[in-house]
């Protein structure tokens, strides 16, 4: 499990905490059920080491509920590729996203956390998680997407500290999902 490369700097905790808590409850042979339905899908870059490019939430739950094994899906076999045209290969893809928990870069792959353990909590991606789960955007197939919308409110809202602060940036989060601005993202009700 460790030996998946993530493709992205951070994770939205807050997500991760769920699915933890899922995952545990499930009991390891429902797990091994679930997990087996739901590879991770998988490029595989120079030296034929496996890079993950969706899931990383999935991947840091199971991590961080105990369960060391999953299941992968590789869409594409890249390691004959240098790590330059790797790289390039990946951009164009879109199956990188090299930001960190800020929202800033692009940076270098070359920093990408070694393994899931090293990813970064991004308020704003728990904010965007939350506000979809509220039922503020649909789910989108677009790799990514829920960063955008990440992005987006922290453009447009502050979240403060606690449990409480955190509620009200969702309803916040689910106000600005009805404005014009909102409308070019991912999932946005046109």
């Amino acid at each position: 499990m460790l030996a998946l490369r993530p493709t992205q700097f951070a994770i939205g905790m807050r997500e991760v905490d769920r699915k933890t808590a899922k995952f545990r409850a499930l009991g390891r042979k429902k797990l091994k059920a679930y997990l087996r339905r739901h590879p991770l899908p998988v490029v595989v870059g120079p030296g034929g080491v496996e890079h993950v490019v969706d899931g990383h939430h999935h991947l840091r739950a199971c991590w961080e509920a105990g369960h060391r094994r999953v299941f992968i899906d590789v869409k594409a076999d890249y390691s004959r590729l240098s790590s330059a045209d790797f790289w390039v290969a990946m951009r164009k893809s879109s199956w990188t996203h090299l930001y960190d928990e800020f929202g800033g870069g692009p940076h270098r792959p070359q920093r990408l956390p070694e393994d899931i353990r090293g990813a970064a909590d991004d308020a704003y991606r728990s904010l965007a998680w939350a506000v979809r789960r509220a039922g503020g955007f649909k789910k989108s197939a677009m790799l990514y997407a829920e960063f955008k919308w990440a992005d987006f409110f922290r453009e447009n809202l502050l979240i403060g500290h606690g449990v409480e602060a955190f509620d009200r940036a969702v309803k916040e989060g689910l106000r600005l999902c009805r404005s014009r601005e909102s409308r070019r993202l991912p999932g946005a009700e046109r």
